[in-house]
């Protein structure tokens, strides 16, 4: 379902800046209730981003020359503004394993499930935190989430602007005025 949902999306009319919040809005949501339940690896998470640039390559959306990084940027420091399934599953692994902290205390199902899961979500997350250099300790869940997701997004930005290759034109264009 989420292949025919990017497919018909990206073969639309649309604008590319309305397909990529369609996407965002549309497609990606199937996938996200499933992390944290299902057991995804790193590898699998990546085939799904690269069958979904290979699909984006054959409706003409994105060149298979062009950088990776600048797809998954901000669109306010000149990327598209796309979000990654890895990225997502990081964002959400993280702030599911915060949810889990918080609110274990006061709820005994949840405690269950914390220390049943301690050794997956909580690790994966502890992994993630210090790959992303984040200290989440005292934050809320959603406020977590955010926080993950400009740090990767930062990340994209940092691999893509030290490609010259790839950077040359927009280091030397003037910003927009207005």
């Amino acid at each position: 379902e989420y292949y025919k949902r990017v497919k018909k999306i990206w073969s639309s009319e649309l604008y590319a800046r309305n397909k990529v919040n369609a996407h965002n809005t549309f497609a990606l949501p199937l996938l996200t209730p499933t992390f944290g339940i299902l057991n995804w690896t790193k590898d699998e998470l990546a085939q799904i981003d690269i069958k979904t640039r290979k699909i984006l390559c054959m409706t003409g959306s994105f060149h298979r020359n062009s950088d990776i990084n600048r797809l998954y940027c901000n669109r306010n420091k000149e990327g598209r503004g796309l979000n990654s399934v890895v990225d997502t599953y990081t964002t959400r692994i993280i702030s599911l394993s915060i949810h889990l902290l918080k609110q274990s205390d006061s709820h005994k199902y949840l405690k269950a499930v914390l220390e049943h899961e301690n050794d997956s979500i909580m690790r994966q997350s502890k992994g993630f935190q210090t790959e992303l250099q984040l200290n989440l300790r005292e934050v809320e869940p959603r406020e977590a989430s955010l926080k993950a997701k400009d740090a990767l997004k930062e990340k994209h930005h940092e691999a893509w602007s030290k490609k010259p290759q790839h950077y040359y034109l927009f280091k030397t264009r003037k910003p927009a005025k207005g």
